[in-house]
């Protein structure tokens, strides 16, 4: 059942461009599977990312034939990596090389620019859905900044480059700044999977499912507003739905038992009188 909801949906993500949405859910699933059911071994890991950086290479040249149809696409694409099959190997991704040019151009134009915290108290309130209409604030968004700079055209078109976080940690606090950054990663990550690790509590799983695109993917190509954004909208959303349907059933389970529970109590308290009064002197 799971399959046949699963399938239209990843070819309609397909149709539309939403490779990453496809990503994601596919690492999503896996630590479930691993985390919570078996654990998936190191050599499946590593041949899965090399199958799936290949499927990822083969999408990114398919995409520009997404007009013409899904399978004039993988056709016509068919053709470019039979001719030419090293575009479709590992060393050919660069879903990281366009973000990571920030940091060049952060050294190379406004090396001594600092925002002192202030691109991360920006992504802190757009992560609050009515904050910042309430605020009424021009917050800064550092990777709009880079694009009016670098490409408005592309701006304009409502397209991006994405952003270092290791760009947006200079541009913050300087060197300390990147390492902080990527320290919180480190530190957010480890303790995580610790805690999915030492309870047995599905929301921890799923919480793990959850920041696990952001420290492996996203979080290492977009600045920390879109980050963190993207993280409470979509990844852990699941964590959100699930918390809310517990709650829900404890709170009905609660308004079942409550009647029940009162009239136990009743009995008990009349019981409890009644034993007390047979046991008074002269009681009969």
């Amino acid at each position: 059942m799971s399959a046949l909801i699963a399938v239209p949906v990843i070819l309609l993500l397909l149709q539309i461009g939403g490779r990453s949405t496809i990503v994601y859910f596919v690492v999503f699933v896996a630590v479930l599977y691993s985390e919570g059911h078996k654990r998936i071994r190191g050599s499946a890991v590593v041949f899965g990312l090399v199958v799936g950086i290949a499927l990822a290479q083969f999408y990114n040249l398919a995409r520009y034939f997404l007009a013409e149809g899904i399978l004039t696409s993988v056709s016509e694409t068919a053709k470019i990596v039979m001719q030419h099959p090293e575009a479709v190997l590992p060393t050919s991704a660069n879903e990281f090389r366009a973000p990571h040019t920030s940091l060049m151009e952060a050294l190379a134009y406004y090396p001594d620019a600092r925002y002192w915290g202030l691109s991360y108290a920006a992504g802190l309130v757009n992560a609050v859905p009515v904050l910042p209409s309430i605020l009424n604030m021009d917050l800064l968004n550092i990777s709009r900044v880079r694009l009016e700079f670098i490409d408005p055209l592309l701006l304009s078109e409502g397209g991006g480059l994405g952003f270092s976080p290791v760009a947006e940690g200079y541009l913050n606090f300087g060197i300390l700044g990147v390492w902080l950054h990527m320290f919180c990663y480190g530190v957010l990550g480890a303790w995580v999977f610790r805690k999915s690790r030492e309870t047995s509590s599905l929301g921890w799983l799923l919480i793990a499912a959850g920041v696990m695109p952001i420290l492996c993917f996203d979080g290492l190509r977009i600045h920390f507003a879109s980050a963190i954004y993207k993280c409470l909208r979509v990844y852990l959303m699941p964590v959100f739905v699930y918390l809310f349907i517990r709650l829900s059933l404890k709170s009905a389970g609660t308004r079942r038992r409550g009647p029940r529970q009162q009239d136990h109590l009743q009995r008990s308290t009349k019981s409890r009188e009644d034993n007390l009064g047979a046991s008074e002197p002269g009681a009969s």
